[in-house]
C-alpha cells in the first residue's frame, strides 16, 4: 500500500497557493511555523505526562515498529493526556520529532497489534504534514485561520472534507503498520467503544448505509467511521486513480449548490463561464445587450474560448448546481427579445447537448412563465431557424 496525499489534498493546496497568496506565505512563513511549535510544546507540558522508553519499553517498541513500517526518520515522543474515558491519540506536530498524544487506557484496552494500528495512524500525520516541503499542513493551518474568522459555507466545507480525507490519509499508515483487518477494528473499536467488534458485519453496514443514503458524508447522519471503513476497503483493493476518485465521489457526493468547497466553487465558476462562451458563439446572439449581460455577470471578464461541456463534465453536480445551470441559460432566453425565439433554440440546443434539455425546458416553464405548449411550438423549428439565423448573419 503507497503513502502518498490524496487528490483532495493537492487540490487544496493548489487553490490555496494560487488564490490566497498572501495568506499562504504566512502560515508557510518560518515565524509562523516556530509560534505553533512552541505554542505545542507548551501545551505537552501543561496538560499531558511525558511516557520514558524506560518506563513503557513494550509501548515504545510498537512506535518504533510503525515508524519503521512508515520510512519515519524522525524519533518518536510518546505522551498520556488526561483521562476521559474515551479512547483517542493525537499527533502534535514538531518538525524534529513525532509526538503521539495517548488519551485513555489505550494500552490496556487495545491489543499490541492494534495499538500499532494506532500509532501507524498517528504517525502517518507527521508524514503528511512533512511532505513537499510541509505543504499540506500549511493549507490547514490557513483553512482553520479563515475558519476563525469566516462561516463562508465554501471554506467550513472545504475545512471539514481536508479533515476527513486527512483521516482516510492516516488510515492508510494504520494498515502499513499493521494490516487492514487490525486498523478497521481498531477504528470501529475507538469510535464506538465496543470491546469486541466484527469487521465483515460493519462494512456490510457501511454498504447498506452507502446503498440507502448515496454518496456525500455531509448527507450522513453519523459518517466517519463508515466513510473511513469504506475507504479503506476500496484502497486495499484498488490503489490506482480509479479508486482515489471513488473515495473522493463517496466523501463529497454530488456537489450542492449551497456547500460547495474552495476547489469546486472555482471549478463551478470555470464551468459557468464556459457554458456562457458556448452558448453565445453564435456571432447574431451577442448584442450589446446581451454583451452586456455578460459583462455585468462576470465583472467584465473576458470569456473564454467557446467549448463544448458534455455530460461527463458536470456528473459530479447534483441537482441544486444542474438548476443554476439551467437558470443562467434562462437568463440569456429572456435578455433580448428584439432576438425573439432564437435564444431560447439556442439555448435548448447547448441544454440538450449537456443532457439537460428537460430540465432547461421546466426552467423556461417556470420562470418565464411560458407553457409547455409553447415552448414546444418555438422549438419545433429549432435547427432549421438557427441554421437560417447564422446564413442570415454571415451575409449581412
Amino acid at each position: 500500500m503507497m503513502l502518498s496525499p490524496l487528490p483532495y489534498h493537492r487540490a487544496v493546496v493548489a487553490h490555496l497557493r494560487e488564490r490566497l497568496p498572501s495568506a499562504w506565505s504566512h502560515y508557510a512563513s518560518d515565524a509562523f511555523r516556530e509560534t505553533q511549535s512552541e505554542a505545542m510544546r507548551l501545551h505537552l507540558l501543561q496538560t499531558t505526562v511525558r511516557l520514558s522508553r524506560e518506563s513503557h519499553p513494550e509501548l515504545y517498541a510498537q512506535a518504533d515498529a510503525a515508524a519503521a513500517a512508515l520510512s519515519l526518520q524522525v524519533p518518536v515522543e510518546l505522551f498520556q493526556g488526561s483521562d476521559d474515558g474515551g479512547l483517542n491519540a493525537m499527533l502534535l506536530y514538531a518538525p524534529q520529532s513525532a509526538r503521539v498524544v495517548l488519551y485513555g487506557a489505550m494500552q490496556e484496552k487495545l491489543s499490541g497489534e492494534e495499538m500499532c494500528s494506532v500509532l501507524g495512524h498517528e504517525l502517518a500525520h507527521h508524514k503528511l504534514w512533512t511532505a513537499d516541503d510541509g505543504a499540506y499542513l500549511h493549507a490547514l493551518r490557513q483553512l482553520e485561520g479563515l475558519a476563525s474568522h469566516t462561516e463562508a459555507p465554501s471554506v467550513l466545507e472545504t475545512l471539514r472534507l481536508y479533515t476527513l480525507h486527512t483521516e482516510i490519509f492516516a488510515d492508510r499508515g494504520g494498515v502499513l503498520a499493521s494490516d487492514l483487518d487490525t486498523t478497521l477494528r481498531t477504528l470501529i473499536r475507538v469510535r464506538t467503544g465496543l470491546s469486541k467488534v466484527s469487521v465483515a458485519d460493519f462494512l456490510a453496514q457501511s454498504h447498506e448505509l452507502l446503498q440507502a443514503q448515496g454518496t456525500g458524508s455531509r448527507e450522513w447522519s453519523h459518517p466517519e467511521a463508515h466513510i473511513r471503513a469504506l475507504a479503506l476497503e476500496r484502497h486495499a483493493a484498488d490503489e490506482g486513480v480509479d479508486a482515489e476518485r471513488w473515495v473522493q465521489r463517496v466523501v463529497e457526493g454530488p456537489l450542492s449548490l449551497e456547500a460547495l468547497d474552495l476547489p469546486s466553487r472555482e471549478a463551478l465558476d470555470a464551468h459557468t463561464k464556459a457554458l456562457v462562451a458556448w452558448l453565445l458563439q453564435p456571432p447574431w446572439f451577442r448584442t450589446e445587450a446581451v454583451m452586456g449581460h455578460v459583462r455585468m455577470l462576470f465583472d467584465s471578464e473576458p470569456l473564454p474560448e467557446p467549448a463544448p461541456l458534455a455530460p461527463s463534465d458536470l456528473d459530479r453536480y447534483g441537482d441544486t448546481v444542474l438548476d443554476y445551470l439551467c437558470a443562467i441559460l434562462v437568463d440569456f432566453v429572456a435578455m433580448d427579445p428584439e432576438l425573439e425565439d432564437l435564444p431560447l433554440q439556442r439555448a435548448d440546443r447547448v441544454a440538450e447537448a449537456m443532457g439537460l434539455q428537460k430540465a432547461f425546458q421546466t426552467a423556461v416553464n417556470r420562470h418565464l412563465k411560458r407553457t409547455r405548449k409553447a415552448i414546444a411550438a418555438a422549438l419545433a423549428s429549432r435547427d432549421s431557424d438557427l441554421a437560417a439565423a447564422l446564413e442570415a448573419h454571415d451575409a449581412g
